[in-house]
């Protein structure tokens, strides 16, 4: 569902599926997945124009961030938003 882009449906409460006379003969689990605590991380050299770079300081020092978590969040997102727009 998630990947088609459409919403998901609101979780359902355990209590209700047990009483649920169509789930009767259900068996419950819970599936958790764990990702690494620390992912490797790497130094790269990038070459930036001047005044993009003076951009992206001045985006990250807005938000918080530092300039590498600024930009590997927007990588991500950028990742995210073309994956999704190719399951379209």
């Amino acid at each position: 569902m998630f990947e088609d882009g459409e919403q998901l449906p609101a979780p359902s409460k355990l209590e209700e599926i047990m009483t649920d006379a169509d789930s009767a003969d259900a068996v419950a689990y819970l599936v958790v997945t764990v990702p690494d605590a620390r992912p490797k991380t790497v130094r790269v050299n990038i070459t930036v124009p001047e005044m993009t770079l003076k951009q992206i300081d001045a985006a990250a020092k807005k938000r918080g961030m530092s300039r590498s978590s600024f930009l590997v969040h927007v990588a991500q997102h950028a990742i995210q938003t073309n994956h999704s727009q190719a399951n379209v």
